[in-house]
């Protein structure tokens, strides 16, 4: 299945997460009084059946958060962390 978000879309969403997670790593950093860093390790558009092929049956917990996005560019992004600092 072909991309819903052609490659413009898909460079300013990268673009719009990377500025999100830099100031969420501030904010983080500002609240706890320790350095912070939160990044965005990939970006993929991909249908809920890809992404289910693409993570697999792991033994390993996976945290998940689903949003919904309404807009120019609509639609639900899903979250993925395979490890506790997702929670």
């Amino acid at each position: 299945m072909a991309s819903p978000l052609d490659q413009s879309e898909m460079q300013t969403l990268q673009l719009l997460l990377h500025r999100g997670s830099a100031n969420a790593s501030e904010s983080l950093a500002a609240w706890i009084e320790k350095p912070s860093i939160i990044e965005l390790d990939a970006l993929e558009s991909v249908s809920l059946d890809e992404a289910t092929l693409l993570l697999g049956e792991s033994v390993d917990s996976i945290c998940f958060c689903s949003v919904s996005l309404a807009g120019s560019i609509s639609g639900t992004m899903i979250l993925a962390f395979d490890d506790a600092s997702g929670l």
